[in-house]
């Protein structure tokens, strides 16, 4: 697919790219970059946002967003299919079939962080003009073994991007 720009209404909204992406489940997607010119009224408040493991989110309101833990309730199924994974014969079709189911599995749990993460940033950018967050060395914290998983399963990267 190639970049084009189509003008809808007068120049307010316009596709700006289309991408065509493939999973490893054998699903395509096509994602729309829609560019649509709006000024909202100025907004004068400002929030501080405060990264945790127990609780998401908590800010500078008071409101928290809590740990869903997507991964950590699918893990038992994760650990079962992998299991059965590794004891398939290389390239057979049984395998194959385990490989599409397991990466069903990952996608769903990632279909699901996304979501969440997508309706919590949105929620916070359009209420709030200033968004402070907290500063944290995922990096470091990550060689803690015994909090890593929980870290790598909060997705604070997305996030914050």
């Amino acid at each position: 697919l190639r970049k084009e720009e189509i003008y809808l209404n007068h120049n307010e909204k316009y596709i700006h790219s289309v991408t065509l992406t493939k999973t490893s489940t054998e699903k395509y997607y096509l994602s729309f970059l829609l560019i649509k010119y709006n000024l909202k009224e100025k907004l004068d408040t400002v929030i501080g946002l405060d990264l945790g493991i127990k609780d998401f989110i908590v800010d500078s309101n008071g409101n928290r967003y809590e740990n869903k833990h997507f991964y950590k309730n699918q893990e038992k199924k994760l650990k079962k299919l992998q299991r059965q994974l590794s004891k398939k014969q290389k390239g057979s079709n049984n395998r194959n079939k385990l490989k599409i189911k397991l990466a069903k599995v990952h996608e769903k749990i990632s279909n699901q962080r996304n979501t969440y993460l997508h309706q919590i940033t949105s929620k916070i950018v359009n209420e709030n003009q200033i968004i402070c967050i907290e500063d944290l060395n995922v990096k470091g914290m990550m060689s803690n073994h015994k909090l890593a998983k929980s870290i790598q399963e909060l997705s604070l990267y997305e996030f914050r991007r």
